[in-house]
């Protein structure tokens, strides 16, 4: 990651008109890659910028959704066990019907 006291200093220069590819490539084609170089880790670093809250309330949502996912696992588990005994008690009901 790039620290922001690096991107203040490289600011002045990515926002003149001639710090651009097209007009580097006019002085010196090695300086050419340099200044697409640092134009695009400007931009990386706004975008990461941007991003970040994103990330984080994103992480925060999956914890979320795990302890739920667990919760309905549990509640899941609990209705289980309780059609399990319903059916136990329906079988137990017509047997005794049955024996009437």
């Amino acid at each position: 990651n790039i620290p922001a006291d690096v991107i203040k200093k490289i600011e002045p220069y990515i926002s003149r008109e001639d710090f651009t590819p097209e007009a580097i490539s006019k002085v010196s084609k090695a300086c050419t890659s340099i200044c697409m170089w640092a134009r695009a880790m400007h931009t990386y670093y706004l975008v990461s910028v941007s991003v970040a809250p994103k990330r984080a309330s994103l992480a925060a949502a999956q914890a979320s959704l795990e302890i739920t996912m667990g919760e309905l696992s549990a509640a899941k588990a609990m209705l289980k066990k309780v059609e399990d005994k319903l059916a136990g008690l329906q079988a137990s009901f017509e047997e005794a019907n049955q024996k009437k």
